[in-house]
């Protein structure tokens, strides 16, 4: 643990564990690097964790940071792993071997198997929570007994209400807060990528996976709803591809399949409006998300303007100064909203956004409260 410039300001070893694939398609995985590379930037030494081999790993990227788009701000440990009997037990344990090496001074997890093991060596620990408790229970009642499990962070007040309404033995209000998913600020405007354009309307944008969670039978309704304007869906493999085109024959759909996330901005840059269409899973209570839609703060960074479900999580996020919030299953109110939408109005909704985003959103900010909480 150095001094850093402020007086205040520590320079710390942060471990980040996640079992999921590295590098891989998922949010998960961007949102963890996105994490690991703001605190780097921060200026502390983060290592991050992640097991060799999972099915979701992309074995043909060469370059993580340039696949993810972030600066290589911080070093990556694969560690041995397997699917079968065993293989998590033993991820968990070789990270603990790993950080016995490294001495961290906070090690923030994203698998709560891997929090039991640092919170019994001694490691101050910091657990992210982005799903309800469902089988999860027995894990956090024994993290909440060590007094190392120092704070427990969610991506949404709605996700941390449903936490503390559990009664869980010694998970009082100062031990979790909820802090959205963020992005760091980009740098500089990126050119916007020359879309094909078969219409004389608006480029309207959905970026994500191909999942009626987040919204594509929202997106595949307009489409046939909207024929003069151009929708262009950014996501998803060929089969989740090739499923929804059949769905969505007409000429003013394009799809661009999985793009590498450095890429993403670009196309976000050629967009009139960005849907965010979000729907609860169906193994959620009625009109719950407990999500924080990493998607939303993309657009928001790049001032664009948003048409989104309004959902209290997204309502944590959005108002309608920052976006077009329609109701989630109202076809009819989301046509209305784009045929009547004018330039000079999706243009101030975007700056608007975009200065909300980087007073409130920023992915540096929320780590620094997290390490700031976890070590005061």
């Amino acid at each position: 643990m150095e001094r850093m410039g402020g007086v205040d300001e520590l320079k710390l070893r942060i471990a980040y564990i996640a079992y999921l694939g590295f590098p891989s398609n998922t949010a998960g995985s961007l949102n963890v690097v996105r994490a690991c590379s703001a605190m780097g930037e921060m200026g502390h030494e983060v290592l991050l964790l992640v097991p060799s081999r999972h099915p979701l790993k992309l074995d043909t990227v060469t370059n993580c940071f340039s696949h993810y788009g972030v600066p290589p701000t911080f070093s990556v440990q694969p560690l041995p792993a397997w699917q079968g009997l065993g293989g998590r037990h033993y991820f968990s344990w070789r990270c603990l071997m790993k950080l016995h090496g490294f001495r961290p001074d906070l090690v923030i997890c994203r698998y709560l198997r891997s929090a039991r093991y640092t919170c019994l060596a001694g490691f101050n620990t910091v657990c992210e929570l982005h799903s309800p408790i469902k089988k999860k229970r027995k894990q956090i009642e024994k993290l909440l007994s060590s007094a190392h499990m120092k704070l427990f962070v969610t991506v949404s007040h709605r996700l941390r209400h449903h936490y503390l309404a559990q009664n869980l033995p010694g998970l009082s209000p100062d031990r979790i807060v909820a802090l959205p998913s963020g992005r760091a600020p980009l740098e500089q405007t990126p050119p916007p990528v020359p879309l094909s354009k078969t219409t004389p309307g608006w480029n309207i944008g959905y970026v994500g996976k191909l999942q009626h969670q987040k919204g594509m039978t929202v997106v595949r309704d307009l489409a046939r709803r909207l024929p003069h304007h151009d929708f262009h869906i950014i996501g998803g493999d060929q089969e989740s591809v090739s499923s929804w085109r059949s769905q969505m024959p007409g000429g003013n759909v394009h799809f661009h399949g999985y793009i590498p996330p450095a890429e993403v901005p670009s196309y976000i840059e050629a967009m009139d409006i960005c849907l965010l269409p979000n729907q609860p899973h169906s193994a959620n209570p009625s009109d719950t998300l407990y999500t924080s839609p990493m998607k939303a703060f993309d657009y928001m960074a790049q001032g664009k303007a948003i048409f989104a479900s309004d959902y209290p999580e997204i309502r944590e996020i959005l108002s309608e100064d920052t976006s077009v919030l329609l109701p989630p299953q109202d076809t009819d109110a989301w046509v209305h909203a784009i045929e009547s939408s004018r330039k000079e109005d999706l243009l101030s909704i975007g700056r608007t956004a975009k200065e909300f985003f980087m007073k409130n959103f920023t992915i540096q900010s929320k780590y620094r409260r997290i390490i700031e909480q976890s070590t005061r």
